[in-house]
């Protein structure tokens, strides 16, 4: 399920806040078709209870649906999705190559078929020859994918479609590059998408994309012209930013979402972001603050060095960076606002990302604790093992968790979720209480809360077949 985070973070150049030619963003996503089971009343909610949903090994857990519903699939391919309430399920692919969640739609490439499915409408095939990426508008009414893929992959159309069915799929772009570095990126705005997208065929580097706006309708808007893939989006405030790929140093631009004139508003840049009051964070070494207007001029908001934006708090007071000079593996918390940066770890290892974030997620859900795996080393299968520690941006005060943990994951609010070995514990940090004990024999990063918070599952690491499989209980 995507992550409820109000920020967008985006990288022209660089790994970690999106991929390194531009991936989508991060972004907040409600519920589509029927009603969302994270949308009922207390009183309404089914009263989960520890128990296995379905036996099984080699499984991999994907994420859960606003509806409770688990997608998982097999290293053979069969995807499948199963009722977090009753344990019913559905087999919607055989031979399935990748896929996600998207509120309460699953979707999966299944051989070249794009297959979507929802509770309420059951499974679609939307496009025999599509690609990822598949994404939904953040208020989950409209999908926009690639499709009608020609047999080379050389060249795809964008379609948009009504997630619950009730029309077909319209093309609003076509002959766009659906592989390489500058393969067509789709990131959510509002009740729309802005599109990063070169030609057919293109071997070009990802600098010189062409960023469109496409509404549910699939009708298109060019906003940009030799742009790096990478966008950040503000959807509330109706803005774009991005970087120019044809100029040395880069220079920020932001433009309307609904067209128009794009202002610099500055540059040599790699990094940014918008905040929750329109500005923009960025950094290439160091930190500024900038207008989305151009002016004033940007602000430095530290002397602290900034190699790599990891991610924000919710609200956008502070930025977690990556630092890889002196002091290699730690981590700077950065206020948004000129003031002191605190310099917490060595060889730090974020949170886990969930399913759908385009960055690392260094802060719980409520935006309160950056926490981290500090003193990471690596150990059996490469996996990491260190101190899960969490520490208040705001006053820098650290709140040791665990020993020898190997895995973190925000599951809501305060809490998170960890595993020392395959020993799976929950706490929430929200409070003073100590982590609650939940599940021995845990798969490795196999570990989903649902979106209403109220339930966590998981996949069992044990062989034995009495007890292999995929688990859910109540949520600590």
């Amino acid at each position: 399920m995507r992550t409820h985070l109000t920020l967008r973070f985006c990288v022209t150049a660089t790994l970690l806040a999106v991929a390194a030619l531009g991936a989508g963003c991060g972004d907040s996503h409600s519920s589509v078709g029927m009603t969302p089971m994270s949308d009922l009343m207390p009183a309404q909610r089914p009263a989960f209870t520890k128990q296995r949903l379905r036996a099984g090994a080699n499984w991999t857990l994907v994420d859960v649906t606003t509806t409770d519903h688990a997608f998982l699939y097999t290293v053979q391919g069969q995807g499948v999705v199963v009722s977090l309430v009753d344990g019913s399920e559905v087999t919607i692919a055989q031979h399935a190559r990748r896929g996600g969640v998207l509120h309460d739609l699953v979707w999966v490439i299944d051989d070249r078929a794009l297959v979507v499915w929802t509770a309420a409408g059951g499974t679609r095939t939307l496009d025999t020859s599509a690609f990822d990426p598949i994404e939904s508008t953040d208020d989950g009414k409209t999908v926009a994918y690639l499709g009608a893929v020609d047999v080379d992959a050389n060249s795809a159309t964008l379609f948009v479609a009504p997630a619950d069915g009730s029309r077909a799929p319209r093309a609003a772009l076509t002959g766009i590059a659906p592989i390489g570095r500058c393969s067509a990126r789709i990131v959510p705005a509002g009740d729309r998408f802005v599109v990063s997208h070169c030609p057919a065929g293109s071997t070009d580097y990802g600098t010189h994309a062409t960023l469109t706006a496409v509404d549910a309708n699939g009708a298109t808007v060019e906003l940009a012209q030799n742009a790096w893939v990478g966008v950040a989006v503000d959807a509330a405030r109706g803005s774009v930013a991005y970087a120019t790929g044809s100029f040395s140093p880069a220079e920020l631009r932001v433009v309307p979402l609904a067209g128009g004139q794009a202002v610099t508003a500055a540059t040599g840049v790699l990094e940014f972001g918008f905040l929750a009051d329109g500005a923009l964070v960025a950094a290439r070494g160091t930190l500024w603050r900038v207008r989305a207007s151009g002016s004033p001029a940007p602000v430095e908001l530290s002397t602290q060095t900034c190699d790599h934006l990891i991610g924000p708090t919710t609200d956008g007071a502070y930025v977690a960076c990556s630092i890889t000079g002196p002091g290699s593996g730690s981590t700077a918390m950065m206020p948004t606002t000129p003031g002191m940066a605190r310099v917490v770890g060595t060889n730090v290892v974020p949170m886990s990302p969930r399913a759908g974030d385009a960055y690392q997620q260094p802060f719980t859900d409520d935006g309160k604790w950056l926490v981290f795996i500090d003193g990471a080393t690596a150990g059996t299968g490469g996996v990491v093992a260190g101190s899960l520690t969490a520490v208040d941006p705001r006053t820098g005060a650290a709140r040791p968790i665990a020993g020898d943990a190997t895995f973190a994951r925000a599951l809501g609010g305060g809490r998170v979720g960890f595993l020392v070995g395959d020993a799976l514990s929950v706490i929430d940090l929200a409070t003073t209480n100590p982590p609650a004990d939940v599940a021995a024999k845990v798969a490795h990063a196999q570990v989903r809360a649902n979106p209403a918070g109220d339930a966590i599952v998981w996949l069992s690491s044990d062989t034995d077949p009495a007890t292999s499989g995929l688990w859910v209980a109540p949520m600590p």
